[in-house]
């Protein structure tokens, strides 16, 4: 793109001002972009034909790689001018590595031009729920040292009670709405500075896992985690539909992966149900979704439930979309075999890709074949496996011979735990691969990954129940059940739900007291509880002993909990809330009608 010498000298006017106020020298403060693969990348795409790369659908911004380049530029000036003169080099990048910079943000078009100013600049970002207390936003500013808070313009409301907590302080004015300039009438000349690039282990993000009783575990990735995407690239005529938290590992990278192929990111909110996503998905060209388990459930169930009994125009229309997907992918569990079993009939018989990896080893690990047939799920007893074989870059083994933990090397692996190097040392063998804490088998040169296992995992050897991403410790839960003085007995179950992964499952027996006991109802239950747990390690099930109902026990008198789980929450093999017995009450996970007031880490600083 060609501008006029005008254009040129009004922009370096501009430089200029930007300069001397920040007392940087304007003949060296850098106009280009870092010398990166990303940046090399999204540049190469405007010169190809500058297509629609992301299209914002709440805010109804249509945004091309062009676009996207020029407000990263002229965002980047902007935090430039927030961090201060003083953090930054004779080039207007920050001098030190470690410089985070928070974004409170829903995933969208303004989320990712800061995103990419961040990265710019020389800094690392921290996406965070829009939900957080600002308690828990503090705790991740201070633990993280953070130069800014950066709140999303329609997040106002959480932005200014942010400040308040703020206010007093030399860090108040370091809370700013993110504000993006008007598109430019001449944009600027946008070119790769080789003279300012960053090696591929500086610090760029920050993601967390779930915590147990407390703040999640802060990860950091650094530049190489972006430029593993641009290894692959694909159409235009291709449409991503993005629906995830942009705070999530997976949906972050999802839309960097498919905006680096060149493909379309068509951006919903990621509260949006199924019928708003069917909506989407019959008026647009969407050829590539992804979704956790839950989501493909929910969509599932909306076409069974309302679309196939309503028009043949729309069942036409949405049997026409589900033919359209070429590419699917299920990831954060393990899919069902019904739930893949229907899309593949659906999308006329082409693969329903189920992908294994974590935040720390990034998105990318192991998938099942696009073209296998249903024989790429193994079931074993009560016991369901998946065959998979690591994705390109991605070296994978076992620990201990046949049948013991997976352990993976990939491109986007993390780099370590912020302030930990313990932990960081202890999540690695001699060879640098990291230690998942999966079960797996080979089956010939494939590795069969396991779904439910008696024990969902260890932390510090103590069972917990993997919900959701949420790591809930058994111990606890079981200790605050029996604290409870109408209960005589009370124990914890991982039982299987093909949306969460594993619930927390409660059996109780309560003491006789007529007069004082309360009503033998879950929400009771839980009502009691939550002045005790966190939200999420609250039951969402449960399971009340009585008349000659007994708890399975063995010669030493100990509970015998795969006895008690056959008893008392019988599944087969495809598991489904709906096969539970009606005596065991269940909930909405998420449900949040504890009547109290929210307190820090009731979500473990996730998706509260």
């Amino acid at each position: 793109m060609v501008h006029s010498p005008t254009v040129l000298v009004l922009f370096y006017k501009f430089q200029t001002i930007v300069a001397k106020m920040r007392n940087l020298n304007p003949s060296q403060l850098t106009r280009g972009l870092p010398d990166i693969p990303f940046f090399r990348r999204v540049l190469f795409l405007a010169h190809e034909g500058d297509h629609t790369a992301i299209n914002d659908i709440e805010s109804g911004i249509q945004a091309s790689p062009s676009r996207l380049l020029h407000d990263t530029i002229r965002y980047r000036d902007k935090l430039r001018e927030l961090i201060g003169p003083a953090a930054l080099d004779h080039r207007g990048i920050v001098r030190e590595e470690n410089v985070f910079v928070i974004i409170i943000s829903p995933g969208n078009y303004e989320f990712m031009v800061a995103l990419c100013a961040i990265i710019a600049v020389g800094a690392a970002a921290i996406p965070l729920a829009t939900t957080l207390l600002p308690e828990e936003v503090l705790y991740f500013r201070e633990k993280f040292n953070s130069a800014l808070i950066l709140t999303g313009s329609g997040e106002t409301e959480r932005h200014d009670t942010i400040r308040q907590h703020l206010k007093g302080s030399e860090n108040e004015n370091h809370a700013v709405l993110i504000q993006l300039p008007p598109p430019a009438e001449a944009p600027a000349h946008v070119f790769i500075d080789r003279n300012v690039s960053f090696h591929s282990e500086r610090p760029a993000l920050a993601l967390f896992t779930s915590g147990t009783t407390g703040p999640p575990k802060g990860l950091i990735h650094s530049i190489r985690y972006f430029n593993a995407f641009v290894r692959e690239l694909g159409s235009s005529d291709d449409v991503f539909l993005y629906r995830r938290p942009i705070h999530n590992g997976v949906g972050l990278t999802d839309i960097i992966r498919y905006m680096l192929r060149g493909n379309r990111v068509d951006m919903i909110d990621w509260n949006s149900g199924p019928e708003r996503v069917w909506k989407h998905l019959q008026q647009e060209e969407v050829t590539i979704l992804t979704g956790s388990p839950d989501f493909w459930i929910r969509v599932k169930e909306y076409f069974e439930k309302e679309i196939s009994k309503g028009s043949p125009e729309t069942l036409q229309k949405s049997e026409e979309a589900l033919r359209r997907l070429h590419t699917t992918r299920s990831s954060g569990a393990l899919t069902m075999p019904s739930t893949k079993r229907f899309y593949r009939k659906q999308m006329g018989g082409r693969g329903f890709v189920i992908r294994f990896g974590t935040t720390e080893t990034g998105p990318i690990g192991l998938e099942t074949s696009c073209d296998d047939q249903d024989d790429s799920s193994v079931s074993e007893g009560r016991r369901i496996s998946y065959l998979m074989q690591p994705l390109p870059g991605v070296e994978a083994k076992l620990a201990n011979g046949d049948h013991s933990e997976l352990l993976m090397k990939t491109p986007t692996m993390f780099t370590g735990y912020w302030g930990n190097e313990e932990a960081t040392l202890a999540a690695f063998d001699d060879e640098g691969f990291y230690k998942t804490g999966d079960q797996a088998y080979m089956q010939g040169d494939t590795f069969v990954v396991e779904g439910r296992t008696k024990v969902d995992s260890y932390i510090f050897n103590t069972p917990v129940i993997n919900c959701d991403s949420y790591k809930v410790p058994i111990y606890v839960v079981e200790t605050a059940i029996s604290s409870l003085p109408y209960i005589s007995e009370s124990h914890v179950l991982p039982i299987s739900d093909s949306r969460l992964g594993s619930r927390v499952a409660a059996v109780v027996a309560y003491r006789t007291m007529p007069d004082e006991m309360p009503a033998k109802t879950l929400q009771s239950l839980r009502e009691d509880l939550s002045a005790i747990l966190p939200i999420s390690q609250l039951p969402t099930m449960l399971r009340v002993l009585r008349g000659e109902d007994v708890f399975p026990r063995n010669s030493g008198g100990k509970v015998v909990k795969r006895k008690l789980k056959e008893m008392y929450f019988p599944q087969s093999q495809d598991p489904s809330l709906e096969e539970m017995p009606t005596e065991v009450q269940i909930c909405d996970f998420y449900s949040k009608s504890a009547p109290r007031v929210a307190k820090c880490w009731d979500w473990a600083g996730l998706n509260c």
